[in-house]
């Protein structure tokens, strides 16, 4: 992962993959967001009910400060519910509402 003061444009959901080092192959056809949903899903399942590690709590930061970013000066009819989003306290609940929504995050 990156330091944890990595700058977000708020642009594209690519950012958060680039952020914890996630590196989509252009060999196999799949879609970015789907590659991202997995490897959350997967954190998710690995660290569900017990107390957040460090790299949970990072993701988590992480998509919070990627969400503040998508939000500002933004015009997407979407703005609302990402800063609905980035205010959500619990670690856990917050990963589990990104998975279903990482395709839509981008401006």
């Amino acid at each position: 992962m990156r330091p944890d003061n990595y700058p977000f444009d708020g642009w594209d959901y690519i950012e958060l993959a680039e952020a914890w080092n996630l590196y989509i192959s252009t060999s196999i056809d799949i879609d970015d967001h789907l590659f991202i949903k997995w490897y959350l899903e997967g954190l998710f399942r690995n660290y569900k009910g017990q107390e957040p590690t460090r790299p949970m709590k990072k993701v988590a930061k992480d998509i919070r400060l990627f969400l503040t970013e998508l939000t500002k000066n933004k015009m997407s009819y979407m703005a609302p519910m990402w800063k609905g989003m980035s205010e959500i306290k619990d670690d856990f609940t917050l990963i589990q509402m990104t998975i279903p929504n990482i395709g839509y995050m981008w401006d």
